[in-house]
């Protein structure tokens, strides 16, 4: 029964080491359930008992701490993308923008798609000022030249 510290010493260095290269928040649950059975191991219990706690422990961490554990690594973790850059930018509009049809405007040699916020109205030629970008739309303001 000695060879099952190895084994569990040997689960717990693999998991690790899988975790550590994944970083997927997968293998680590299994590295908790071989310390379990690393210390049911120690105190010899029976291999069923081990293998029992370790796939019961490693179970368990996994389906109810892994969408918790990474919603708290990842809070603050905003995807952010090159148009992001123009939130806060004022463009020209190529058309008006009313509260029932979209605009256009062009920034970069780019042409958008521009709805204006809240009911907001602008005419051809207007500078507005990009508030957010919904989608593939540029939500916008009032904005000065």
């Amino acid at each position: 029964m000695d060879y099952m510290i190895w084994v569990w010493v040997g689960i717990l260095v693999l998991s690790a080491i899988i975790e550590f290269a994944t970083v997927e928040m997968v293998a680590i649950w299994f590295s908790v359930g071989a310390i379990v059975g690393l210390i049911c191991a120690l105190f010899s219990a029976p291999i069923w008992l081990q293998i029992v706690l370790f796939v019961v422990v490693s179970a368990a961490l996994m389906l109810f701490l892994r969408t918790i554990s990474l919603k708290w690594l990842l809070r603050n973790a905003k995807e952010k993308t090159n148009i992001d850059v123009l939130i806060g930018q004022k463009i020209k509009l190529i058309t008006a923008v009313t509260e029932d049809e979209f605009g256009s405007a062009k920034h970069n040699d780019v042409v958008w798609t521009v709805a204006g916020e809240d009911g907001f109205t602008a005419e051809a030629g207007e500078y507005v000022k990009v508030v957010e970008i919904k989608g593939n739309k540029l939500i916008v303001s009032k904005g000065d030249k």
